[in-house]
This record gives structure tokens, sequence and C-alpha cells, in this order.
């Protein structure tokens, strides 16, 4: 892992892919003015949750974005409009920039990229006392066959790593949960690169994306796809000061999918 100039990571290149993480408690408590970014719709959004904290997560999710995209574009971030698909996935008007975001709990992760669909999904690895039910219900046969294989102790963590990626996938080709989850399949060993195996009905459609998938930190999954014909580098930083506008380093992991 190396340290870079945060500076110097704004500039995307067509077979690069960038993953930003946050934690997000600690930004809450930073005196950056997230509201005063947000559009009015973000801003009415932030006070239709009941507890404090969960608004200070809404508008710190939003303000990073458009502090984001504002490095990424040029564009000045309280002024960036979002156009929403059908199924809810944000995008820019007239920008090469495709981008998507997930959080779960205190971590929030945005992907970028340039002129490709990508989707990304972070979840935390927590004891399901109806597992079986959830498999049965989402997964298709093959992943449900090679769940059941693994030992025990791993199918905890197989769930979560078949999980991401599905959720990824879905996030990436903008349609949600209106694409049956047990129409396609992913790599279902923890321990195995993530991958999209097939996809019903379309059996050379799988081959156009890139999946990656990996522990975050012990106790957290993430995954990211991407639709490319090409190798993609992706790239992690994950910003050392709770503000990170003001950081002036990152640390930077990457790896080939």
């Amino acid at each position: 892992m190396e340290l870079i100039n945060i500076a110097q990571v704004f500039s995307i290149k067509p077979n690069e892919v960038h993953v930003w993480l946050f934690k997000l408690d600690p930004l809450t408590q930073a005196c950056l003015p997230w509201e005063q970014l947000l559009s009015a719709e973000e801003a009415a959004r932030s006070k239709g949750y009941q507890f404090d904290q969960d608004q200070l997560r809404f508008m710190a999710r939003r303000g990073i974005l458009r502090q984001l995209l504002c490095r990424y574009t040029g564009l000045d971030p309280a002024g960036i409009t979002y156009l929403t698909g059908l199924y809810g996935k944000l995008s820019l008007p007239f920008h090469p920039l495709s981008f998507n975001l997930s959080f779960s709990q205190n971590w929030i992760a945005f992907v970028f990229t340039l002129n490709k669909d990508v989707g990304i999904d972070i979840e935390q690895v927590r004891p399901l006392p109806d597992l079986s039910h959830l498999v049965e219900c989402w997964f298709s046969p093959e992943e449900q066959a090679g769940l059941s294989a693994l030992n025990p102790a791993e199918q905890l963590e197989a769930f979560y790593h078949i999980w991401t990626q599905k959720e990824a996938f879905i996030k990436a080709h903008g349609e949600g949960l209106s694409r049956p989850l047990k129409d396609f399949l992913v790599s279902v060993d923890p321990n195995m690169p993530g991958k999209l195996i097939y996809i019903r009905d379309d059996s050379n459609e799988a081959s156009h994306w890139k999946m990656a998938s990996f522990n975050l930190e012990t106790g957290w999954r993430l995954a990211v796809c991407v639709r490319a014909e090409s190798e993609q580098e992706i790239c992690f930083y994950i910003p050392e000061q709770a503000d990170f506008v003001s950081s002036v380093t990152s640390k930077k992991t990457s790896l080939f999918v």
C-alpha cells in the first residue's frame, strides 16, 4: 500500500475504476457544512430520518458524493443535478463519468469510472438466523449447491460473498431487484475472486462484465462490478483524515479484474 497525493487521483483513465471508502461516524463530527451542499430534495430527505445520527449519515453520504464529483468533473458541488433512473440509480447528464455508492452501518463506498456501467455493494457480515431461507429465495440452484458443499464455518462468509456480487451487478445494470437474483450465477467460494459466471437466457453477456470482491476488514465484504471488454485496474482510496477535502494523502491499493 502506497501513500499518494489526493490531488493527483482525480484524473481517471479509461481503464480505471476508482473506489473511495469512508467511515461515516468520524465524518459526521467534522465541521464541513454538509447540508449546504445538498439539493432541496436531499435536504428534505435527510429530515425524514427519525434519529439525528441517520440524518447526519445521509447528509455526509450525499455531501461526500458531491465533493468527489466536483473533484472529478470540475462542477460546483452544490449545483450538481442528478438524473435518476427508473430504479433509483443516479447519473450525471451529458457527462462520461459513471458512479455508484453503497453504505452499511458506518461504512460508505463510492465507485467511479468513465463511460461504463458500474455498481458497488458493501455489507457487514453478521449472523443470519434465516440464512437457509434467504439462500433458497435469492440464490440460483448452482449457487445453493455450491454453498451447501462448503464447510459450514465458511457458509456465512460465502453468503455475503455471493450477495455483494449480486447487488453490485444489478446496481451496475440499473435494474435493481426487478432483475431476479436467481437468473445469474456468481462466484460462490469466499476464498476465490469475484466473478460473474453466467446470465440465464444470455450465454454471452457475462463475458462483458468484470467483477471484484474482497474483505474490507474483518466482518465486512465489498464487491464491484463494471461492464468492460478489457482488463480494468480497480484503485481503492481510503482517506486518512475525517476532513478528506483538506487531506493531502490517502492510502491506495490496486488490483486488476
